[in-house]
């Protein structure tokens, strides 16, 4: 699936997990598009459908916005996008080759949106999720966390609690994940270190064929 034979193992490997959720069948949204933002954009396309909340959206992770623009363009054109993300990188390392500093971008490499209704939060979660949380007036109809590490996702999880209800829909864009031998779990287990900590629970609405993974808040 892959074009290369040495990931078909750990693709199998992270694709077992989760018995039982049912399994998003990958699409593609543009000629030559690379396989794995179509793993991205299937699940923000099917994240989307499942939104039942009036509330803004929310990314944890920008980058340079690709996917932000992607939902940006499926989301009702009455809500608002919060982006976050410092843009200086991985607070700490991760897994594989993605160090402390991966994703970092320079000056003239931030992303910009023109459209009124999305708002970039440049910073640290812990100097930013509180302010915006103080500011939503509803509970989020969709977070995106695109954060990787487990302290960054129960940070920000933490921090937006009282903004999230049930009905908020949760998109994980590296629930598990795999890079050759090294396999990591952050974003599921922030999740459960969250629910465990503030009293919460959710469903599972489905898993792509890789890593991203869609919950439903339920209390």
């Amino acid at each position: 699936m892959h074009g290369n034979p040495r990931l078909a193992p750990a693709f199998q490997r992270v694709r077992e997990r989760l018995p039982g959720v049912p399994e998003l069948r990958t699409r593609t949204f543009a000629p030559g598009e690379d396989r794995w933002y179509s793993y991205k954009l299937t699940a923000l396309d099917e994240a989307v459908r499942e939104v039942g909340l009036p509330g803004d959206f929310l990314q944890l992770g920008v980058y340079k916005g690709e996917c932000a623009r992607f939902l940006h363009a499926r989301m009702p054109a009455d809500r608002t996008l919060y982006l976050l993300d410092s843009f200086e990188g991985l607070p700490e390392d991760w897994m594989g080759p993605w160090k402390k500093g991966a994703f970092a971008l320079g000056e003239g490499e931030l992303p910009t949106f023109e459209p009124a209704n999305v708002e970039v939060v440049p910073g640290w979660f812990s100097d930013t999720i509180a302010g915006v949380a103080a500011r939503l007036d509803q509970p989020l109809a969709l977070l995106h966390a695109d954060a990787d590490l487990y302290s960054s996702t129960f940070e920000a999880l933490e921090g937006l609690d009282a903004r999230i209800a049930p009905g908020t829909v949760i998109l994980f864009d590296e629930y598990f994940m795999q890079a050759g031998n090294d396999f990591r779990d952050d974003e599921h287990r922030a999740l459960l270190d969250w629910c465990t900590r503030c009293g919460r629970d959710f469903e599972y609405l489905w898993k792509s064929e890789w890593v991203q993974v869609a919950v439903r808040v339920t209390r």
